[in-house]
């Protein structure tokens, strides 16, 4: 099977406030994590995290909308077991201090999640490409602090079969396994993709060298496209299917007739899932029962 990515522009994370920084632990080549902290500015962190929707004001305890629904989503992500209401509460935001390393005792205290400790991230994680500001440099609120390496704005797969066997299924590369949709790769699958080494490796060699004729940034992988889960199959001759329609049809055990689903045919041999509601499969099945039958 074939992976099909294509770059998109670096992203950029950008400073909530304006200050000096007085910390960095930037490194080209490292990442930046949601739940961590790469700067301090003005001698306090900045924490690094990922919402589905940008924090866009400061909350206090009671507050309610998307952005709080986002970010308690993102404190789960993290570990941390807030409710997940949409009205902010005392544990999200008692979550917040501790991972901006606030001392327990003042955390207890503080009823409201400042937007500019906040370094708002658009995917959970983010390769450093370039540290865009420097230990003593003095910033302004919005400028850019760190650039993500090469990274993948859409990836699609070639040339999929149209007769594949129902299920959820995965893309296996590198190591890892990348859930892919009905619709293909969602934004956490591709953030997913950034940190596959080979995928990193054929963007940048695909932008170093065009292929001729091809689109700027674009590379191909070939890659194993696999169910998500192991399903049982069932070894059959060809002539023991009958009523048999695209990747369906039955086999028949005495008068009793199998809805199953074709999982791969060859060399005369099909192998075979039962439906769902089959129960257990039949100990034996008819070799050759009348063609015209069918059990659906």
């Amino acid at each position: 099977m074939a992976l099909i990515v294509n770059s998109g522009d670096p992203t950029e994370l950008l400073a909530p406030k304006s200050g000096i920084i007085t910390g960095s632990n930037c490194v080209v080549g490292g990442s930046a994590q949601s739940g961590q902290s790469v700067f301090e500015i003005d001698g306090r962190p900045v924490l690094n995290l990922y919402t589905s929707t940008p924090l866009w004001r400061d909350l206090t305890v009671g507050d309610k909308g998307d952005d709080v629904a986002a970010l308690q989503a993102a404190l789960n992500d993290l570990g941390f077991g807030t409710l997940s209401d949409g009205v902010l509460g005392t544990s999200a935001v008692r979550a917040v201090q501790k991972l901006l390393g606030t001392p327990g005792a003042a955390a207890g205290t503080i009823s409201t999640i400042t937007r500019a400790d906040i370094l708002w991230m658009p995917t959970p994680t983010l390769p450093i490409g370039s540290c865009d500001a420097i230990l003593g440099a003095t910033i302004s609120a919005g400028d850019p602090l760190l650039s993500s390496a090469e990274s993948i704005a859409s990836a699609r797969l070639g040339n999929v079969p149209t007769d594949l066997v129902p299920g959820d299924r995965i893309l296996a590369l590198g190591g890892q396994s990348i859930p892919v949709g009905p619709d293909g790769f969602s934004p956490d699958a591709l953030a997913q993709l950034n940190q596959v080494p080979q995928v990193v490796d054929a963007l940048a060699a695909a932008k170093a060298a065009p292929a001729s004729g091809g689109p700027v940034g674009a590379a191909q992988l070939d890659v194993t496209y696999q169910l998500a889960a192991p399903k049982d199959a069932w070894g059959v001759p060809a002539t023991a299917l009958t009523g048999l329609e695209a990747s369906e049809g039955c086999v028949w055990s005495g008068t009793v007739g199998y809805p199953v689903n074709i999982v791969v045919s060859q060399l005369g041999k099909v192998f075979v899932s039962f439906a769902a509601d089959v129960g257990k499969a039949p100990p034996a099945v008819d070799l050759s029962p009348d063609e015209a039958k069918s059990c659906r």
